[in-house]
């Protein structure tokens, strides 16, 4: 991937939810790493998302 590619993404969570992303942007990308920003995705899809990943930050800090 490079920076400045638009890509679609399927995310799967753990409990096997599937959100799609139709359109984000390659941000960065190093070896196995990259970012990606969301240029692309339903409301309900971004709370999901957004609601996942706090719930993750928060366990990771314990």
């Amino acid at each position: 991937m490079r920076p400045g590619e638009t890509l679609s993404l399927t995310v799967t969570l753990p409990n096997e939810q599937r959100i799609e992303i139709p359109e984000a942007v390659v941000r960065w990308s190093r070896e196995q790493e990259s970012a990606v920003e969301n240029v692309l995705i339903e409301q309900h899809d971004h709370v999901r998302l957004q609601h996942y990943v706090n719930a993750w930050f928060e366990n990771r800090r314990g």
